[in-house]
């Protein structure tokens, strides 16, 4: 045997059985290990599959979380910067927040990934909660009246002979609760966020539109131009709009289920590894690169929990991103594709020192506190 094959050959043996022997050892130690579920805390490691419909996106130097829509085809092509432009941005905090099972930030993460938005809704906003929509399309003789006071039309969509510009320019805003179940630190917690819909009759919209088009609004155009779309209602010529049906329809389960969706499987796809009580400490070391631009390092040092449960995740997963989020900021975003298994996480080439030293900061306040107890 030619002696440099022979050599290739003897190197190639002696590092599959370094491999097997560190797998082997992997397996020994982690055995009867499992990653159970944890609350997120100030300091966070988060796993997203590499592979999955959220990306990490780097932008003034912070790094975001971001959904990438349609099909896995597509999703691949937005992955490689081809189509990034229909990447919707994940509000990190509030995905923490409702990760905790915080009401207000789950409400704020399903309007966000829904696409509602503060602009949308009216300067003035009457409110109807939807059970109390249910009960006025179902009969109830005072409710129903304020909703067909409040859209200025009975709910067969025959219009009112009086105005009302609150009303008129306002509509209402709906609140509708989306139940969700999620896992908060082990346990399955039934959570409800909110969302704020606006609604306004046709007729309101036809208004709307004309009076967009005036720089003032007199009493003569209101009553005139409302009068006559009225008018074109009570004659026939505009279809009637069933207003129950319409709103029905906003609040229906098959609605809800449609809201709750992309937020649920965020939420799922997150799988919080390492948070505060897995700390141990931190570095970093900064320096200038052949630009001039200032680089830092960071050295993050986590306990033995921590450090399997690191292990355990990047041994059973092929490719995924592990993001370090700081009181809501996301740090940094490595992609991983390797085991985990030493008890510090290296995390390199940050551009942001002030986040860098921030975190730091606040890493070796929350390890001094841990060592205390």
């Amino acid at each position: 045997m030619n002696p440099s094959l022979k050599a290739v050959l003897i190197g190639g043996a002696f590092l599959g059985a370094l491999y097997g022997a560190y797998w082997g050892y992997g397996e020994l130690q982690l055995k009867d290990f499992e990653v159970t579920p944890v609350a997120p805390g100030d300091v966070n490691m988060i796993a997203f599959d590499a592979t999955g419909k959220y990306r990490i996106r780097v932008a003034n130097r912070v790094a975001t979380l971001v959904e990438l829509s349609g099909d896995a085809t597509e999703r691949r092509a937005s992955a490689m910067g081809a189509a990034d432009e229909d990447a919707r941005r994940i509000p990190i905090r509030e995905m923490l927040g409702a990760l905790q099972g915080k009401e207000d930030d789950l409400s704020y993460l399903i309007s966000s990934m829904n696409k509602f938005k503060e602009d949308d809704l009216p300067g003035k906003e009457i409110l109807w909660s939807a059970s109390d929509l249910k009960k006025a399309i179902d009969g109830d003789v005072t409710l129903k009246a304020k909703l067909e006071e409040d859209l200025l039309m009975k709910l067969d969509g025959t219009p009112f002979d009086r105005i009302s510009m609150t009303a008129l320019m306002n509509g209402i805003v709906i609140e509708l609760p989306i139940p969700m179940e999620i896992n908060v630190g082990g346990k399955v917690k039934s959570v409800t966020g909110t969302v704020k819909i606006p609604f306004k009759t046709r007729l309101m919209d036809a208004f709307e539109k004309l009076a967009s088009e005036k720089a003032t609004l007199g009493q003569d155009f209101i009553i005139g131009n409302y009068e006559q779309l009225a008018q074109s209602i009570l004659e026939g010529t505009s279809n009637k709009e069933d207003l129950g049906k319409a709103i029905s329809k906003l609040i229906s389960d098959t609605q809800i289920d449609r809201y709750r969706q992309a937020p649920a499987q965020l939420l799922q796809s997150a799988e919080v590894l390492i948070t505060d009580e897995h700390l141990r400490g931190c570095e970093i070391s900064s320096y200038q690169d052949d630009r001039g631009n200032t680089i830092t390092d960071m050295s993050i040092r986590v306990n033995d929990e921590g450090r399997k449960r690191l292990w355990k995740h990047s041994r059973d997963t092929k490719g995924f991103s592990l993001m370090l989020i700081v009181d809501g900021v996301a740090i940094a975003a490595p992609e991983v594709v390797s085991q985990l298994g030493g008890s510090e996480v290296k995390i390199s080439r940050l551009m942001e020192q002030r986040l860098a030293e921030e975190a730091k900061e606040k890493i070796n306040v929350i390890s001094g506190q841990q060592g205390k107890n």
